[in-house]
């Protein structure tokens, strides 16, 4: 009935075949019609998780394509996706996200300092996983981000704290 936080979810369960079969090219509606119809809303806006969430799993399925939705795999259009919902709505998943696509170099030029700058951003957020991943980064240091173990080791302990149940395996 037109809420956002539903749509995301019912997107999100199509997509991945959780209680419902699965049908990404449901699910893929579901998520173009969101973006379509807030995808300028201000960042400060209520509703913008719900909106970045909708450009991250759009870009998932941009990862791998989706043909019944005519949906060819693009990384560099799931690169987009994600950059957007980073850095218009500032989004810690997103940011987290896109720092891991720039660490890989998948979909775009490898760059692991600019990786760092948005697990940064995402771990003043509080986003456990950016968090760790910086302080790892900044533990073992190297691909142009410097050694400083001791703020790496604070922000792991930091992250461990900050986990969710599931999140504290690693």
């Amino acid at each position: 009935q037109g809420d956002i936080a539903a749509r995301v979810e019912m997107g999100r369960r199509s997509a991945q075949g959780r209680s419902m079969d699965k049908d990404e090219a449901s699910a893929a509606a579901y998520f173009r019609g969101i973006i379509s119809e807030y995808e300028n809303i201000s960042a400060r806006d209520k509703r913008s998780p719900f909106v970045a969430a909708a450009f991250l799993e759009m870009a998932r399925l941009y990862k791998t394509g989706v043909p019944e939705a005519n949906i060819a795999a693009n990384q560099a259009q799931a690169f987009s996706l994600i950059h957007h919902a980073a850095s218009y709505f500032g989004d810690p998943i997103a940011q987290f996200e896109l720092a891991k696509l720039l660490m890989s170099g998948e979909g775009v030029t490898k760059n692991t300092r600019a990786a760092a700058q948005w697990l940064l951003s995402a771990s003043r957020k509080g986003y456990a996983p950016a968090q760790a991943l910086l302080g790892n980064l900044l533990w073992h240091g190297g691909d142009g981000v410097k050694r400083v173990a001791g703020d790496g080791l604070g922000l792991l302990a930091i992250a461990r704290r900050n986990a969710l149940g599931e999140d504290k395996t690693w």
